[in-house]
């Protein structure tokens, strides 16, 4: 499913599950902002003849929050109580622009119920400037302007955020996306990745999607 966009260049293409990034431009002026639009295939659907769907738009009005509510995870391992008993680095994924890392963890924390949740954590951190994150999902704009970063996924969601970034574009919170993308210029089509704000050239889906893989799987041959 695609929409062609006119020849007049700057304009934007849709593709089901893809992010479509306007040419850069060099004139007199500094290099025109980019802004991203969305197209995203949510956990569930499938790809041929599914709906396109986009994120509610209410919660873009107004000014963004400052902050992104944490994840159950995240919440989980940031209490003063928890420890990390158990973890496994898993993989990189790198580019000019970022690197991710990600670990497979245990956390458990005795004084609560449960006392013990396990999933996946991916640390993010910019290689060299930080970029000028002017994106039109405040959750990315909020995670690019931090030179490092973690995002925490649960266990039991590992499959189905797997299973949307194999198929283009996966949610984890709203409007925190991992998203694959696209530039065109010219004759000129370049790809890549962008993790929760993270841009990752030249980075395919399948390549994050294995890590997630690895991890699921060392996940399950731990001991609980």
């Amino acid at each position: 499913m695609r929409l062609e966009p006119p020849s007049k260049e700057g304009y934007f293409q849709l593709t089901l599950g893809v992010v479509v990034m306007p040419p850069r431009r060099m004139s007199m002026r500094k290099i025109s902002k980019l802004v991203f639009s969305l197209a995203v295939c949510l956990a569930g659907c499938v790809v041929s003849g599914a709906p396109l769907v986009a994120a509610p738009g209410k919660q873009q009005q107004g000014a963004p929050p400052s902050e992104i509510p944490p994840s159950p995870l995240e919440a989980f391992a940031s209490r003063p109580t928890a420890r990390v008993i158990w973890s496994k680095k898993i993989g990189s994924l790198e580019s000019s622009e970022a690197r991710a890392t990600v670990t497979a963890l245990i956390v458990e924390d005795t004084t609560s119920r449960p006392d013990v949740m396990r999933g996946l954590q991916i640390d993010l951190a910019h290689i060299g400037a930080t970029p000028s994150c002017d994106q039109i999902y405040w959750a990315w704009r909020i995670m690019c302007q931090r030179a490092n970063a973690a995002v925490y996924v649960e266990e039991g969601r590992l499959e189905a955020v797997r299973n949307g970034i194999q198929r283009g574009a996966a949610e984890l919170r709203p409007y925190e996306y991992i998203s694959r993308y696209e530039r065109r210029a010219s004759w000129e089509v370049s790809t890549g990745l962008i993790v929760c704000g993270y841009q990752f050239s030249d980075r395919q889906p399948s390549e994050l999607a294995a890590l997630f893989t690895r991890a699921i799987a060392e996940l399950k041959a731990a001991s609980r």
